[in-house]
């Protein structure tokens, strides 16, 4: 039987691009603390929503929960990944358990990753058909089972991506980024690129629509009381759609880094980092823009801060006057 250091040497990475498991703890550390307060955001924000009740009906509040709720998937994914301490414990267990272990974190990150993908080209359609076929919303099959598409959108990501994660794992290794492979094989580069080149194409073509009927909108002489709010949402998938994408860019610089080869470990390390940290800033920015960009929610939060202060200056007077 090989002896625990054996193992431990078989799944850290020792090539000359990868530093030992967690080199940068206090990195790794802040890092996971700025996932928790992600997490903590999109929590807050997803509570206060589900108390707007006269949006629960609309296609667009569901669309919004779930960018959410793929936000959070995402950044819990970093934490599993990158936690030292979760490491650590990880590559001390059997070699069988700790590769099994480093594939189910790595399959979860790329499923949250391309379900974020999705959801923001089904939320594109979604404002697509709202805001350029209105008058056929209704009959909009994809519109009308908006449920059962977010769930096929969960289950088909989670079988691509384990599908492609688990063909080749001869490369996978625990590095300066905990148990996030330092290189995917192939098959998952492929369907992940492929897969992020698909959804961003239907963002494109969808908001393209939805901005060019914006300006129809904005030149015609009669102005509706849901023209402001219409705008507002459009522009908010928008922006978010080109946040997402653009939060790409160093993931892109990162790989394109490492297949040249022959820079140096501390630039490829430094556009990883900067890679992931800017991902999981995406999650974070995300809730907040949303908050910034509707007045009316904005004002449903100021609602609900003044009834609890209401009721906390209420409670001790009853309290008192029972006591008295």
């Amino acid at each position: 039987m090989a002896s625990s250091t054996n193992m431990e040497e078989m799944l850290l990475c020792s090539s000359s691009n990868d530093t030992e498991l967690c080199s940068r703890s206090t990195m790794s550390t802040a890092y996971v603390w700025f996932n928790a307060v992600s997490i903590l955001l999109n929590v807050i924000n997803l509570c206060v929503l589900s108390t707007v009740n006269k949006s629960k009906k609309t296609p667009y509040y569901w669309i919004i929960i779930n960018i959410g709720i793929s936000d959070i998937a995402a950044s819990l994914s970093y934490i599993l990944m990158i936690n030292c301490s979760l490491n650590y414990v990880i590559v001390n267990l059997p070699l069988a358990h700790a590769r099994g272990l480093q594939i189910v974190f790595f399959t979860f990150g790329l499923t949250t990753a391309t379900v974020r993908n999705s959801v923001l080209a089904l939320g594109s359609y979604e404002r697509y058909a709202s805001i350029c076929h209105a008058l056929e919303i209704d009959s909009n099959k994809i519109i009308n089972n908006l449920g059962l598409c977010i769930l096929a959108i969960w289950i088909g990501c989670l079988g691509l991506m384990a599908a492609s994660v688990t063909t080749n794992t001869a490369g996978y290794c625990f590095g300066e980024f905990g148990s996030l492979p330092p290189s995917p094989n192939i098959q998952t580069t492929v369907v992940f690129g492929v897969s992020i080149s698909v959804t961003s194409f239907i963002c494109t073509i969808c908001l393209y629509k939805v901005l060019k009927e914006l300006n129809k909108m904005q030149n015609r002489h009669t102005v509706t009381k849901d023209d402001g709010t219409i705008k507002r949402s459009a522009q908010y998938i928008l922006l978010i759609c080109l946040l997402f994408y653009i939060s790409y860019v160093p993931t892109f610089v990162a790989v394109i880094l490492d297949v040249v080869g022959s820079i140096s470990s501390a630039v490829i390390s430094a556009t990883r980092w900067a890679a992931i940290i800017v991902q999981s800033l995406y999650g974070a920015l995300n809730s907040l823009l949303y908050v910034y960009m509707t007045p009316g929610y904005r004002l449903h939060i100021k609602n609900l801060f003044t009834k609890s202060q209401t009721l906390a200056k209420v409670t001790p007077d009853k309290r008192s006057a029972a006591t008295a």
